[in-house]
C-alpha cells in the first residue's frame, strides 16, 4: 500500500535553519577573504592558509569517528552532545574574531595573524566534524526532507554571499601620491621626496558587523535544532525508533492518540491496523561497489573544487582586479546553494551522469590553475572580457560539482541509510584535506605563484 508523503513546512524551514549553521561561520570567512588578504600580512596567501588550517582540523572528525568504532554507546545521544558543542564551538569562535581578526604577532621572522589562524583552525575543527555528524543525525527523519537539509547547507552560502555583496568591495589599495620632507646628512640640507602612499577603501560595514551577522545566523540555527530534536511536532517526520511515539505516549501528550498524524491512507478499506505504523524501520543498504563509486565521486569532488581550487583563486583572480576577486567569491557563496535546491526538483541518480558532471566541472576549473600559474600577468589582464572569462570558469565549475555533491547525497540517504551518508561525508573530508594540502604546499610553501604588489606601477 503506498504511504502518503507528508512534509511538514515548518519542519522544513527549521531542517534548513539547523543544516545552515554546519559551514556558515567558515563560509563566512572565505566571503571576508577579498578583504582580508588586504589587509593581513598572510596577502595572497592567506586562502592558502585557511585550507591548511582545514586540513589540520581533519583530526577532529577521525577522533569522533574512532571513539564511536571502539566506544559505541548510545551514538544517538553522542550526536546531539555534538551538534551543541559545534554550533557552540562556533559561536565563541566568531565572537572572538569580532575583537581580535586584525591582531598580529611576529613569528618566525614575519608577522602573522596568529589569532585569526588559531580562531580559523578553530571554526574548521567543528565544521568539518559537522559533516559526520549532522548527516547521519538526519537519517531519522524522512527522505524527503534530505534536500532541505542541502539546500540549509548551501544557504549558509547564500546568506553570507548576499551579506557580502550588500557589504560591498573593500581592503584594495588606494593609491595617492605624496611628498615627504627629508633630511640629507652628508649635504647637511633638506629635500623632498616623491613618494606613493598606500591607503585602503572601507566597505559600506566593516568586518567585524559581518562576524556578528554571521552569530546571529548561528544563534537561530541553535534554536532550530532545539526545536527539531526536542518537539513532537517535528518527532512525528522521523522515522523508526525516532519517530512516532506509543499510543500510550501519544494520549499522555495530545490527550487523544488520534490526533497523531496517520502514515498512510486512512480511505483504504485495506488499512492495516495502527499497530503497523509502529512497525521498525529497516535501513537500506547500498551495493558496495556504488558505495565506493558515489564516495569515490565525492572525494575527487573535495578534493579538486573544494581543495586545491580555492587556494588558487586569489592568484587567477586579483591580476584583473579585487572587484573580480570579490565577484567570484561572493557569487559562488550564492550559486551553490541555487544548484542544491535545483537538486530537490533535478535529480542526477546515474552515475555514469554525475562523473561526466564532475569531470567537465574539473577542466574547466584547471583553466584557473593556468591563471594563477601566468600571475600576476594573466592573459586579457587589461581587457573587461578577461575579468569576465575568469568569473565564469570560477563560478561555473562550484555551481556543478555543488549540485552533484547534492544528488549524491540524495542517493546515499535514499539508497544506504545512516551508513552510506557517514561514508559519504567522510570521503568528502578526505578529499578536502588531500586538496587542502596540495593547495597549501603549492602556494604558500613552493611559491609557485607570484603575487602583485600593491600601487607597483605607480
Amino acid at each position: 500500500m503506498d504511504k502518503i508523503r507528508r512534509i511538514k513546512p515548518t519542519v522544513l524551514l527549521l531542517v534548513m535553519c539547523f543544516s545552515c549553521s554546519s559551514w556558515v561561520d567558515l563560509m563566512g570567512i572565505w566571503v571576508e577573504l577579498p578583504i582580508m588578504v588586504h589587509l593581513l600580512p598572510e596577502g595572497w596567501n592567506l586562502p592558502s592558509y585557511v585550507m591548511a588550517s582545514m586540513q589540520l582540523a581533519i583530526i577532529t572528525p577521525i577522533i569522533y569517528a574512532l571513539v564511536n568504532k571502539f566506544f559505541p554507546g548510545d551514538i544517538q545521544r553522542r550526536e546531539i552532545v555534538m551538534i551543541y558543542i559545534i554550533m557552540g564551538v562556533g559561536i565563541t569562535s566568531l565572537t572572538m574574531l569580532v575583537f581580535f581578526w586584525k591582531s598580529t604577532v611576529n613569528f618566525a621572522g614575519a608577522d602573522r595573524s596568529l589569532a585569526s589562524l588559531i580562531l580559523i583552525f578553530s571554526l574548521s575543527m567543528v565544521d568539518t566534524t559537522s559533516c559526520i555528524v549532522y548527516l547521519p543525525y538526519m537519517s531519522r527523519f524522512k527522505e524527503e526532507y534530505i534536500p532541505a537539509y542541502i539546500a540549509g547547507e548551501e544557504a549558509s552560502g547564500l546568506i553570507t554571499g548576499m551579506v557580502g555583496f550588500i557589504q560591498g568591495s573593500g581592503g584594495e589599495a588606494i593609491c595617492n601620491n605624496a611628498t615627504v620632507e627629508r633630511y640629507n646628512e652628508t649635504t647637511g640640507q633638506n629635500y623632498t621626496e616623491h613618494t606613493i602612499e598606500i591607503g585602503h577603501r572601507e566597505p559600506r560595514f566593516s568586518v567585524e558587523v559581518f562576524f556578528v551577522i554571521v552569530i546571529l545566523v548561528m544563534l537561530i540555527s541553535m534554536a532550530s535544532f532545539t526545536f527539531l530534536n526536542f518537539t513532537s511536532y517535528a518527532k512525528s517526520e522521523k522515522v523508526g525508533k525516532f519517530g512516532f511515539m506509543k499510543e500510550k505516549e501519544m494520549v499522555e501528550l495530545n490527550g487523544n492518540a488520534q490526533d497523531f498524524p496517520p502514515l498512510i491512507n486512512e480511505e483504504n478499506e485495506d488499512e492495516p491496523k495502527k499497530n503497523d505504523m509502529l512497525a521498525e524501520y529497516v535501513e537500506p543498504v547500498m551495493p558496495r561497489n556504488k558505495l565506493l563509486v558515489l564516495g569515490g565521486l565525492q572525494m575527487w569532488n573535495a578534493l579538486f573544487i573544494f581543495g586545491v581550487y580555492p587556494s588558487v583563486l586569489s592568484y587567477s583572480c586579483l591580476p584583473y582586479s579585487p572587484l573580480t576577486y570579490t565577484m567570484v567569491m561572493r557569487l559562488i557563496c550564492v550559486v551553490n546553494p541555487a544548484a542544491a535546491i535545483l537538486s530537490m526538483f533535478i535529480q542526477a541518480k546515474n552515475p555514469r551522469t554525475l562523473i561526466l558532471i564532475v569531470a567537465s566541472s574539473s577542466v574547466v576549473a584547471s583553466y584557473h590553475i593556468v591563471l594563477a600559474s601566468l600571475s600576476p600577468d594573466p592573459p586579457l589582464e587589461h581587457y573587461t572580457i578577461g575579468a569576465v572569462i575568469a568569473v565564469f570558469t570560477a563560478v561555473a565549475p562550484e555551481a556543478f560539482c555543488a549540485y552533484c555533491r547534492a544528488c549524491v547525497t540524495i542517493v546515499l540517504r535514499s539508497e544506504g541509510g545512516h551508513r552510506a551518508l557517514l561514508v559519504g561525508g567522510a570521503c568528502l573530508q578526505i578529499g578536502v584535506f588531500i586538496g587542502g594540502l596540495i593547495g597549501f604546499l603549492i602556494v604558500s610553501v613552493f611559491e609557485l605563484f607570484v603575487q602583485e604588489m600593491p600601487c607597483s606601477e605607480g
